[in-house]
């Protein structure tokens, strides 16, 4: 894959919390996202020797050729999950970069965990009120494995 069929991929997923920079996805949700992103996103962690379990999250640069695999352990336990480490991957440069934050005073934390995972995963739980959706959810206490691209 090129750094534009990455772009164009990855600005049209419809799942994902998006930000003007980066999309972040859980996942679970690559299911919903388009078969050769997944896959390569998954070639890209295997090609590191990192582990399936090692990573939870893919952070997809919106406007450069680089995504991070980020580990968050707690993200099904916890409401604001500390990141535990970090492995950003310059996909240009064919470089990686390792960042543990488990000794960290004051880890990252995962806010609007939410809009990483499908509408339909099990611990994804909206409730609608008679004036319209509200954004309250419930990701806790479940356990996934994770969705594997075919």
């Amino acid at each position: 894959m090129n750094a534009t069929q990455f772009q164009e991929l990855v600005s049209k997923m419809p799942i994902g919390k998006k930000l003007p920079d980066a999309n972040y996805l859980h996942k679970t949700g690559f299911c919903e996202i388009a078969p050769e992103l997944a896959r390569f996103i998954h070639a890209v962690a295997n090609a590191l020797k990192i582990d399936e379990n090692d990573w939870h999250i893919v952070k997809l640069s919106k406007h450069e050729f680089k995504l991070s695999l980020l580990s968050y352990p707690s993200f099904f336990d916890e409401s604001y999950p500390a990141l535990t480490q970090s492995v950003t991957v310059d996909l240009t440069k064919l470089s990686h970069r390792v960042t543990q934050y488990q000794a960290s005073d004051n880890p990252p934390i995962l806010h609007r965990k939410e809009t990483m995972i499908p509408a339909n995963h099990e611990a994804y739980e909206i409730k609608i009120y008679p004036l319209g959706i509200s954004g309250s959810t419930s990701l806790a206490s479940y356990s996934s494995d994770s969705c594997q691209p075919k």
